[in-house]
């Protein structure tokens, strides 16, 4: 496990921090506006997250910023020099901010290359300041140089070539880059509607993703979910009818892009699919009650979690019954978590562990049956389905109402936030609000992250946290909070949200 020197594990830093001689630590706005979770490198040096703020980098030119009127900006915070970069900034200037929100972030797994979403027109040059569209950009730390993605080398930038980006990701070493956007030209002869597309740093071509067969399209199709492994080798991702036969709604289907050959393989009926780091397994949602051989379904049309082996083209039920892989819980399944930006499905490294939601009552021996969603684990190994989110720290008495879930490269460590009072035995709660917890799947306890400076391990903070987001070695987790008595000897005068960095103990 990485360490920082001077920063002992179990305890936490402020990471959203202004210069010393300021009157307050914290920065002078709250942020992020949209709670996108922060992206970590894998070995929790580095993390990007959105803020508000107008002082977090020495000499700050805020151009997005009015007294009537806030927008997110992007920073880098390295944890071993423990000072934070403006990443979303200026063609002309590294310290004057985009003049436009930026949102979205994504990281490589070194921490040298950032992607991101923004409205901002003056990140490159070139770019129309009207009208306003949501582009996608990649930023080097090491050159600290900005770089146009979502565009066609054919096409002038101006002609806003690349606008209507979704939602992006990024490989491991930083050379591809996948999203999905509405825009007509980025590929010649790409169907109309959302697609997802793959950009290819080194070479500087971008392929559609979203299509049936090589060099083929297909209308009246939107595809938006995806999901990059680590290498960059395979695409996830769903596509569904944009207008079916007779109205209502089509769920879809979920597919494999590999792009050595671009191929594009059918893995089953679904959506929200998320792929492992390896690309060995892809974990998605369905309300079908066909996509496992024999499956016996208990809740109607409720959904259920799948996981595909790319190796065998097998699918395993997740949400299954306790003691019965092929028979679904009692109720619907879902996402690790469903809030206003939900949370893709989250899966260890090789795809042997997955963590989803779920109304069910009947996932684990003599589970107790109460009201609202709770929080699991999968194990592919043993078939069993384990409870996260436990009352008292009990196995089979779920705490409802986990959420922004995410789990270590080798599955042990689970973190999320959550309301609930009672995650941890003897918890005292002073914020009724969300707080972050970790759960330490070998040892089967939740620790309390967003504990109260000084009070102790069961004493939550005063305010809000939420977003965390934990590194792919399980040596750190980022998040958001209000809550001004986190960290020992901050002075938060800004009574908004700051980003805080735990240790994580593996002991």
């Amino acid at each position: 496990m990485w360490g920082q020197a001077g920063f002992a594990a179990g305890t936490l830093e402020l990471a959203s921090r202004v210069d010393p001689g300021a009157l307050s630590d914290t920065g002078s706005g709250s942020g992020p506006i949209l709670p996108y979770p922060p992206a970590v490198s894998r070995d929790g040096r580095y993390v990007a997250f959105l803020s508000v703020a107008n002082n977090l980098v020495p000499g700050q030119i805020d151009l997005n910023t009015s007294f009537d009127q806030t927008a997110d900006d992007l920073f880098l915070y390295d944890r071993v020099a423990r000072t934070a970069t403006l990443v979303s900034h200026a063609a002309d200037s590294s310290v004057t901010t985009g003049n436009g929100e930026s949102l979205a972030p994504a990281i490589s797994a070194d921490g040298r290359w950032v992607v991101y979403s923004s409205l901002a027109t003056n990140l490159v040059d070139g770019l129309p300041e009207f009208p306003a569209q949501v582009r996608l950009f990649l930023w080097d730390r090491i050159s600290g140089r900005t770089t146009l993605v979502s565009t066609s080398p054919a096409i002038d930038a101006s002609d806003c070539s690349g606008c209507g980006v979704i939602g992006s990701a990024i490989s491991g070493d930083g050379r591809y880059v996948a999203f999905s956007s509405e825009a007509s030209d980025l590929v010649p002869g790409q169907p109309d509607g959302d697609n997802v597309f793959l950009w290819d740093r080194t070479t500087g071509k971008t392929a559609l993703v979203s299509h049936p067969a090589p060099g083929s399209t297909v209308p009246g199709t939107t595809a938006l979910d995806f999901s990059l492994s680590a290498d960059g080798w395979f695409v996830a991702f769903n596509r569904h009818l944009t207008n079916p036969p007779g109205g209502g709604q089509d769920e879809g289907r979920v597919f494999l892009y590999d792009r050595a050959s671009g191929e594009v393989a059918p893995i089953g009926p679904g959506a929200f699919p998320a792929i492992s780091a390896d690309g060995s397994s892809v974990a998605f949602l369905s309300a079908n009650t066909q996509v496992v051989p024999g499956q016996v379904d208990r809740n109607g049309q409720g959904a259920d979690v799948f996981l595909y082996s790319r190796a065998t083209r097998a699918i395993l039920l997740v949400s299954h019954a306790a003691g019965q892989p092929k028979t679904t819980g009692d109720r619907a399944s879902d996402l690790p978590g469903t809030g206003f930006l939900p949370t893709p499905f989250q899966l260890s490294a090789d795809g042997r562990f997955v963590i989803f939601q779920s109304f069910a009552t009947n996932l684990v021996p003599r589970q107790v049956a109460k009201p609202g969603a709770a929080l699991f684990v999968f194990d592919r190994g043993t078939s069993a389905v384990t409870l996260v989110s436990r009352s008292g720290g009990s196995p089979t008495s779920p705490s409802p109402w986990p959420d922004n879930a995410a789990i270590s490269a080798d599955g042990r460590f689970i973190t999320f936030d959550s309301p609930a009072i009672d995650l941890v035995t003897g918890q005292r709660d002073f914020n009724y609000s969300p707080d972050i917890f970790l759960f330490d799947l070998k040892a089967g306890r939740t620790t309390l992250v967003s504990a109260r400076s000084g009070g102790g391990a069961r004493i939550t903070a005063s305010g809000s946290s939420y977003a965390p987001m934990i590194s792919a070695d399980g040596s750190m987790i980022a998040f958001y909070s209000s809550a001004p008595d986190l960290v020992a000897g901050v002075k938060d005068f800004n009574s908004g949200d700051d980003l805080i960095v735990y240790d994580v103990s593996q002991r």
